[in-house]
Parts: C-alpha cells; sequence; structure tokens
C-alpha cells in the first residue's frame, strides 16, 4: 500500500492495485521528475539504490 502523500502522485490508477514489484519502473519514473521531498524520501526507502539509479 502506498502512502497518502504518495499515493496523490497515482491518480490514474488505484493505488491499492499498484505492486512495488512489477512494474517499478512505472513507480519510480512517476515519482522522480515530481520531486517532491516526502516522495522520495519513501521511494529510496522503498527501493534498492541501484534501482533508483539512471541505466
Amino acid at each position: 500500500m502506498l502512502p497518502a502523500h504518495v499515493a496523490r502522485f497515482f491518480g490514474d490508477v488505484e493505488p491499492a492495485t499498484l505492486s512495488l514489484a512489477r512494474p517499478q519502473n512505472y513507480v519510480v519514473e512517476r515519482l522522480m521528475p515530481e520531486g517532491a521531498r516526502a516522495a522520495m524520501r519513501w521511494l529510496r526507502s522503498a527501493f534498492p539504490e541501484d534501482d533508483l539509479r539512471a541505466p
């Protein structure tokens, strides 16, 4: 389940149906451009650092 401060970035989908395992890039790519500090802190706690680095 996504925290409310993160779920607001996914208004076009039902947050309860999002899986952090797949598609992981969808979650990361949705949050990275927004740059909200709380969302970025959550992102760093939810995903390994290697998954957040640009290829």
